[in-house]
């Protein structure tokens, strides 16, 4: 098996150190298990897909009421898969139709003129043998521009029930959307701009107000991505057995990306490490 039998393209998704560090990157992608059991979605992931989805279909035309409750009935259908996790879902319907409308106005504030929803956008890079690349969420004649929602979170009290915990908006964007918007600006040849919305509000970045947003801070991000995909390139030259490559990364199970995969494939994981029981 080749490296393009397993890795087509390389993703923000596939190459963030912070969100994809190399064990799991292994894990996910070359050890063949259920990348649904290594990387369940869970109800904020869930709700920032459908908020960003009812968003887009406001700006190609569709009323805001008819595309709210078109991705807010989507929504509904998510099974958390625990306790905590149904708590978020119920917090993330409470707040879905409030995030949606700030980015709405959000991007009124930005007059943004849209010319493709969803484009892939790809280019080469030195060294790297595949393109680098990825699905913008909106794109301008002159700007592209990346969503980010924010939702509140549960909070078990110590009666045993729930209260809700809001998160502030970003005073700038996290490194690892930057990255992101990084290796987008790059293939697009175009600035970038990223949204954040939440039930409280909404901030906006671009290369105007924000340092991280400029040509010579998104040359430097993408270069931390260019030298990801240098590294996982030439793992995957070493070889495609997930056992071999395996010898030449230390796994991390305290990294917060293993939180949510079960016991069963941690174990199926460690196994690959040759991890011994005794």
């Amino acid at each position: 098996m080749t490296m393009s039998n397993l890795i087509d393209m390389w993703f923000p998704s596939r190459l963030d150190p912070e969100h994809c560090p190399l064990d799991f990157f292994i894990a996910k992608y070359v050890a063949g298990l259920d990348r649904d059991r290594i990387n369940p979605p869970n109800a904020k992931m869930r709700s920032g897909s459908q908020a960003h989805t009812a968003w887009q279909l406001h700006l190609q035309g569709t009323p805001l009421k008819e595309a709210i409750e078109t991705c807010k009935h989507e929504l509904s259908k998510f099974n958390a898969p625990n306790a905590k996790d149904h708590e978020q879902h119920k917090l993330c319907l409470k707040h879905f139709d409030t995030v949606v409308n700030n980015f709405v106005l959000a991007s009124a504030d930005c007059n943004i003129k849209v010319n493709e929803i969803e484009q892939l956008f790809k280019t080469d890079a030195e060294g790297i043998e595949l393109n680098v690349g990825g699905y913008v969420d909106v794109v301008e004649f002159d700007y592209i521009n990346e969503a980010k929602s924010k939702w509140p979170s549960p909070f078990l009290k110590a009666d045993g029930s729930y209260s809700e915990r809001s998160q502030s908006l970003p005073k700038s964007p996290t490194a690892s959307n930057v990255r992101q918007a990084a290796i987008y600006s790059r293939a697009s040849n175009k600035p970038v701009r990223i949204i954040y919305a939440s039930h409280k509000g909404y901030q906006v970045f671009d290369q105007t107000n924000c340092e991280y947003l400029q040509p010579q801070a998104l040359n430097a991000a993408f270069e931390t991505m260019r030298m990801s995909a240098r590294a996982r390139q030439n793992l995957l030259k070493i070889s495609s057995d997930p056992q071999i490559i395996s010898r030449y990364v230390i796994p991390n199970f305290s990294h917060y990306v293993w939180n949510n995969v079960d016991e069963e494939i941690i174990a199926k994981v460690k196994q690959i490490w040759g991890y011994r029981s005794g």
